[in-house]
C-alpha cells in the first residue's frame, strides 16, 4: 500500500510562536497591530509592489478587486471553467454574472478561446465590450494561476487591453511564481492580484489573503474600503460603504 501523501502540511518551525505570544502579550490584536504592518512591506518588497494590502483572505482580496475594477450589478466577469468556486463567487456579491472560459493544457484560461470569444461573441465600441447573446457590459477578467502554474498572462493582458478590460489575476496558489524573462512575479502583472495564507497554501498565516495593484493608489483606497471606509480615528466619520474584511 502507497503511503499517504498529504494535500499540505503547514509547517510552523521558525518565529511563528514568538509572534504570536509578542501579539497576546502586548494586548493589540487588532488591525492596528504592528505585525501587519511588517508583513504588508515584507511581502511588497518581495513583490517588488509600492504597496500591499493585508485582508481576512484571498477571496475577500477578490471582492475588493471586483469593486476597484468598477464591476456593478448588471454586469458580466470573464473567469476560467478549473478553479475552485472562490475565484468566482466574489462576481456574484457584487451583483455581476460569470461567463466561463475553457483552459488550456495547463489548466489555466486559453487565450485564444478567450481571444475568439471576445471577437466572435462579443461586440467592442471601443470603450465597452457587450456580450451579444446577453447584451450585458463585460467588464473583467480573472486569470486563475492553478496549482501555481503561470497562466499565459501576458498574451491574456494584450487581449483584455484590446478589449478594455480589467485583468485581475487569482494568484492565491501562486506566491513566488515567475516569469523567468521579466522576473515578474504572479499577481504583479495584471491590474490586481490576490494572494491567500489559508492552511493550504504556500505559506499560512492559519487563514488571511493580500491584494495588490498596479496603480499604488488602488491598494491604498482597499485598504480604506477593508476597514469600515473610516476617514480618522477619533469621531469614525465613514466616507463610503466600508467592508470589514482586513485582519482582526
Amino acid at each position: 500500500m502507497s503511503e499517504f501523501i498529504p494535500l499540505s502540511v503547514p509547517n510552523f518551525c521558525g518565529n511563528e510562536l514568538k509572534y504570536v505570544t509578542e501579539a497576546i502579550k502586548s494586548e493589540w490584536v487588532s488591525t492596528g497591530v504592528a505585525q501587519i504592518d511588517r508583513f504588508e512591506k515584507g511581502l511588497a518588497n518581495y513583490l517588488h509592489v509600492e504597496r500591499v494590502c493585508a485582508l481576512q483572505s484571498g477571496t475577500a482580496g477578490l471582492h475588493l478587486a471586483m469593486i476597484l475594477a468598477g464591476v456593478t450589478s448588471g454586469d458580466e466577469v470573464i473567469v476560467p471553467t478549473l478553479t475552485f468556486i472562490a475565484a468566482v463567487n466574489p462576481v456574484r456579491y457584487v451583483g455581476a454574472e460569470p461567463i466561463f472560459m475553457d483552459c488550456d493544457d495547463f489548466l489555466c484560461m486559453d487565450p485564444e478561446k478567450l481571444d475568439s470569444f471576445c471577437s466572435e461573441e462579443c461586440n467592442f465600441n471601443g470603450e465597452v465590450l457587450v456580450d451579444k447573446r446577453t447584451n450585458k457590459p463585460i467588464k473583467a477578467v480573472v486569470v486563475v494561476h492553478v496549482f501555481g502554474n503561470l497562466a499565459r498572462i501576458n498574451e491574456i493582458c494584450s487581449i483584455a487591453k484590446r478589449y478594455n478590460l480589467k485583468v485581475i489575476e487569482d494568484a492565491t496558489e501562486a506566491l513566488g511564481t515567475y516569469e523567468l524573462e521579466s522576473g515578474r512575479f504572479a499577481g504583479t502583472i495584471g491590474d490586481f492580484g490576490v494572494f491567500s495564507f489559508n492552511g493550504n497554501k504556500i505559506i499560512t498565516t492559519g487563514g488571511g489573503g493580500a491584494l495588490v495593484a498596479k496603480n499604488s493608489e488602488d491598494v491604498k483606497r482597499a485598504k480604506h474600503l477593508s476597514t469600515q471606509a473610516k476617514q480618522d480615528t477619533l469621531y469614525f466619520v465613514h466616507d463610503e460603504v466600508g467592508l470589514q474584511l482586513s485582519y482582526d
